[in-house]
Parts: C-alpha cells; structure tokens; sequence
C-alpha cells in the first residue's frame, strides 16, 4: 500500500499562531514529522508549504494547486442571503467576502477598512458577507457598533447551489486575512474562486495569495488596516474597463496556472 500524505493546512502553524492552542505546537509538529517520513508521496497547495516542507523534512512535495472550481449555470442571481431584491442598491459596487468566519480571517479588520471609507466620504458601495464561523457574532456586534449596518448584509452559511449565486452577485472579492505565520502559507479558495470567475480582487500582501493573484489584483502596500482601505479605494475609483481588464486577466491566469485541468493529470 502507498501512502499519500496531503497537507492542506500547516496545523503546527495554525496552533502557534493562536494562544489557546500554542502549548500543544510540538505535538503537532510531532505529528506531521512523523506522517511526512511514513508517506510515499506528499501533496500540499501552496509554494509557501511546499518551501517549510523542504527546509524542515528534506521532502520534495506535489503542488496540487486547486480543486475544480464549478460555476453553476442559471442559478438565481437573488436566493443567496436574505435581504430582497428590491431593497438592494443595484447601482452601488458590491464588494463580497466568502468564507469561514474565524479569528484569523480578518473579516473585522475588513469592516474597519469600510468604515475608514465612509469616512473618507467614499459612497457608492456596500459589502455582502457569506459564511458562518466562531467569530461571525463578533464581527455582526463590530458592524452594528461601527454604524455599518446600512452597508453591510450577512448572509450566513450557504449551501452549495447558493455559492455561485452569490459570487454571480458581487463585483469584487475583498480578502482581509491579516498577517499572521498561518495565514501566509494558505492558498485561499475565496481567491482561486474569484480568479476563475474574472471577479476583480482586493487583498492584503500575504505570501502564498500574492503568488496566486501575481500582479493582477488590487494589493494593499503594506499590511494595515489603511493600506487595506486605500487599496479597496483604487478598486472602487477604478474605471470599470480598468477593473475588468484586471479581473480577465487574472482569470487567465488562473487557467494556465490553477485551474483544476493543470493539476488533475498529477494525480495519476
């Protein structure tokens, strides 16, 4: 029998990186060493893994990059969420964040970056939330607090036939994961899925996401709260042949380097 050891998260890493979970780190990494050196074969998503794999184990691992990404055809563009149709701006730019709600997430940084653009008197947007999470009763409570509730909608958890709808929905994808040791090694599926989508992205400059978007997104120059919010900024201010120049040729860059017909031969 072969084995085939697939990292999809850098768990040692996570734990280090939250205090809670810090003191069992070694066991972890016990863990992982040991899986490593009892495997045929090691798989992992991301250059940034692949590279700590290397310099830790002496292994030489598969990048598997993505999965298939489907877009559903038909899907009404109004059964994400709750909030009806005929309530919704249609003229204003709709910014979206899809994915689980955890601390290391950023998802309240996120609402912070809005809020720092209503103050800069920048109108004409709004944010629509999918996903659900420990730290989605936080970020509700920050957005109320903020007085961001005219401008921010929660959907909750979608189903599967809800995902495409919603990313059929929004105009931009507005990842805000901060800079933390985990969150540097993750090739995140919000960005993969926006690219193959032509959906234009704003991000802040992790490692492994910057690998992923290359030059063809709107990345903050530093990791800040404000450099996030100048970089939404840009996106919003943009002409829309500019963003959506942007958005194709991400998308292209997805088929060539991503996409799930790349890497599907690899796994024979």
């Amino acid at each position: 029998v072969r084995t085939v050891y697939d990292q999809r998260d850098v768990v040692p890493v996570l734990a280090a990186s939250r205090a809670w979970f810090s003191k069992l780190t070694p066991i972890f990494k016990g863990a992982e060493r040991q899986l490593i050196a009892a495997s045929d074969v090691v798989i992992t998503p991301s250059e940034e893994q692949r590279a700590r794999i290397a310099r830790l184990y002496r292994r030489n691992a598969i990048i598997i990059s993505t999965a298939e990404v489907p877009v559903a055809a038909g899907a009404p563009a109004d059964q994400a969420g709750s909030e009806p149709a005929e309530t919704r701006d249609s003229s204003a730019t709709v910014l979206g964040y899809l994915g689980v709600i955890g601390e290391q997430d950023g998802l309240t940084d996120l609402l912070d970056a809005v809020a720092l653009l209503r103050a800069d008197g920048m109108t004409g947007f709004r944010l629509e939330v999918a996903g659900d999470g420990p730290a989605l009763p936080a970020a509700r409570a920050h957005a109320s607090e903020l007085g961001l509730d005219s401008l921010v909608a929660f959907h909750g958890w979608l189903g599967p036939g809800e995902v495409d709808a919603f990313l059929g929905r929004i105009d931009a994808m507005a990842v805000p994961d901060p800079d933390n040791p985990f969150n540097h090694f993750c090739a995140m599926n919000k960005v993969t899925h926006a690219m193959a989508r032509a959906i234009p992205i704003a991000l802040r400059p992790l490692r492994e996401n910057s690998r992923l978007v290359g030059p063809h997104a709107y990345r903050a120059s530093d990791m800040s709260i404000r450099a996030f919010a100048d970089a939404i900024a840009k996106l919003l201010t943009d002409s829309p042949e500019s963003r959506a120049a942007i958005a194709s040729a991400s998308r292209n860059l997805f088929e060539a380097e991503h996409s799930w017909a790349r890497y599907a031969p690899l796994y024979g």
